[in-house]
């Protein structure tokens, strides 16, 4: 019910963000009460215990919640909203995939809102110009949460996907990936037209696919992938 409400539903996000650094909650809470107001203190703080044990999927799930209610606040308290949400997920100095994917969220809807013009670059049309990219995503994808072995068969069938378009994308190890690296490459591969994008996002399910459901980790990339990718 918090979530049908602007009000309500931004102590929502705000208790989902701060319920993942238990260490930080009361630094987080203070921050709120001097920098907003003292009520939605005190109802983020209420709506903490109701979040902490919600693994990322339904962290997922109650953010969608929330979007219709935060979509009804002007531009500038969607982005006062958003830039206090990356304040508070650098509050312990790491950044998770439920934080990660919770900004990639929040910057789209601003981004739809701004009517934002597209990238005055040439869009790119196959993967192999963003091939080292495209292998660097898809693989850092296919790691999280799984064994080597079944990693690279993970993302050598998501590779089959993309099929003559990904001449040059090969199989890069844990130790040239990092989510940095990632998130990066992500912002280049956003150059990719509407139809390499879409192939792209449809490679990537091949690989949580065949991770199977408790996959987490890999389901919380794939929709910051999605959102960034869109």
């Amino acid at each position: 019910r918090a979530a049908a409400e602007p009000g309500s539903a931004i102590a929502v996000v705000f208790a989902l963000v701060i319920s993942h650094q238990a260490d930080k909650a009361t630094e987080c809470l203070d921050l709120i009460a001097r920098k907003t107001s003292a009520d939605l203190r005190q109802t983020t703080e209420q709506l903490i215990p109701y979040t902490e044990d919600l693994g990322g999927e339904r962290r997922l799930e109650l953010i969608d919640r929330c979007l219709p209610a935060l979509n009804r606040l002007s531009d500038e308290q969607l982005q006062g909203v958003a830039g206090f949400v990356d304040r508070l997920t650098r509050a312990d100095e790491s950044l998770s995939l439920f934080e990660y994917t919770l900004n990639c969220i929040l910057q789209r809807q601003l981004k739809f809102r701004s009517g934002q013009p597209p990238s005055a670059l040439e869009p790119v049309r196959t993967f192999g110009a963003l091939a080292h990219e495209t292998s660097l995503v898809l693989s850092f994808l296919a790691q999280l949460g799984e064994t080597e072995s079944a990693a690279q068969d993970h993302f050598r069938k998501s590779i089959e996907l993309l099929g003559e378009l990904a001449g040059g994308c090969e199989w890069l190890p844990p130790a040239q990936t990092t989510f940095a690296e990632a998130d990066r490459a992500l912002e280049r591969l956003a150059r990719l037209d509407e139809a390499g994008r879409a192939q792209l996002l449809g490679a990537s399910r091949i690989i949580v696919d065949a991770s199977g459901p408790d996959n987490t980790r890999q389901r919380l990339f794939q929709r910051a992938m999605a959102e960034r990718l869109g």
